[in-house]
């Protein structure tokens, strides 16, 4: 009988760190990064995929007011570089994808850490954040 109800705790225990296992990495997929932002308008970004690869990436960006309701009409430009190589990369226009997030498509030709300056405005209103990510 202990040796029973003792399988079975175990089991379940295996069970639900499989399950947080899978949702961490659901999590990941998704998750968005925020730079310090500054101005008007506040933003964060995500990745696609993500973590960042070496080769084609998709960067969306949710551009915010000061009320926390998301902007849409906005002209979002991104500005790449690599610090450690001293060298520029991609200037990006994101394209409004009308519910306030913008899609920018970069091909990140280098396994290193790239720095993405981002810029948003709309309406008389502008914002600035930088984020980093670490491409493999």
């Amino acid at each position: 009988m202990y040796t029973k109800r003792f399988l079975i705790t175990i089991s379940s225990l295996a069970l639900v760190a499989s399950l947080s296992a899978c949702n961490g990495k659901a999590n990941d997929a998704n998750a968005s990064s925020s730079g310090k932002s500054s101005g008007d308008l506040t933003m964060t970004t995500s990745f696609s995929p993500n973590p960042p690869k070496q080769g084609p990436e998709t960067i969306t960006v949710t551009v915010k007011n000061a009320t926390s309701d998301t902007v849409k009409g906005a002209t979002v430009k991104i500005e790449t570089n690599m610090a450690s190589m001293s060298m520029s990369g991609p200037s990006l226009t994101a394209t409004d994808q009308g519910d306030g997030t913008y899609v920018a498509h970069a091909k990140l030709d280098y396994a290193t850490t790239w720095t993405f300056n981002v810029s948003a405005t709309a309406d008389g209103k502008s914002g600035k954040m930088r984020t980093t990510a670490e491409v493999k």
